[in-house]
Order: C-alpha cells, then structure tokens, then sequence
C-alpha cells in the first residue's frame, strides 16, 4: 500500500478529483491503513479545495472515512491541514444543513465523536 500511495504522490494528490479523493480515502479506511502524517497532511490540504463539491453523501463518507483511518484521533488531527479541513466541513455541513438525510447527520456526528470533535458553537 505504500508504494502505491507514494506512486500517487508522485503524480500529485491534488490531480485527483472529488470523487477519486472520496474514493481513495474511503478504500484507505476500508484496509484499515495507517498513512504517514504526511501523507495524510497532504491528503487534507488537497482535498480542503474539493470539498465544497461534494454533496452530502460524499461530506459525510469524507468525513467517516477519516476517522475510520487505523491511527488514533489525536494523530489524524495533529497532522497538517487537518483543522482548516474540518472548519471547511463544519461550514458546508450548515450550508447544507436541510439537504442531509438523517442518517448522514448520524453519520457524521458519530465521525466527530471518533475523532473526538467538538464542532464550534453557534
């Protein structure tokens, strides 16, 4: 798996479209795989810029798929980019408040509790 993250490296995360970042992230959740930080780091600064073209199916994947990574909260969320990334969520999540089914809010509340994210008030 790390040959294959570092051949995509070389031809560069941010090439990748929305949907090839969704799918990449929630296959690395799939395998239980831990990246480096600075893989993921990378990971969080090219898809900040993607996120508001997903929908609220692809947030909420996104978002699970990053907490189901095989590493513990406090490194994902130590890694770079990531605090900037999840104020980009939080504000589409209410943007699209009222497009959300149910069990995409379910979904992403349980995901913050993984990560152990308390969303900013409001």
């Amino acid at each position: 798996m790390t040959q294959l993250l570092q051949a995509l490296d070389a031809v560069g995360l941010e090439s990748l479209n929305t949907y090839e970042m969704v799918v990449l992230i929630a296959s690395l959740a799939r395998l239980r795989h831990t990246p480096k930080e600075a893989w993921l780091s990378g990971f969080f600064l090219a898809s900040e810029p993607r996120l508001r073209d997903c929908g609220t199916g692809n947030l909420t994947t996104i978002l699970r798929a990053v907490s189901k990574l095989n590493m513990a909260s406090w490194d994902i969320k130590s890694a770079k980019g990531f605090a900037s990334w999840m104020s980009s969520i939080e504000e589409l999540t209410k943007k699209r408040m009222n497009g959300f089914r149910g069990d995409e809010l379910v979904r992403l509340i349980s995901a913050m509790a993984v990560l152990m994210h308390k969303p900013s008030g409001e």
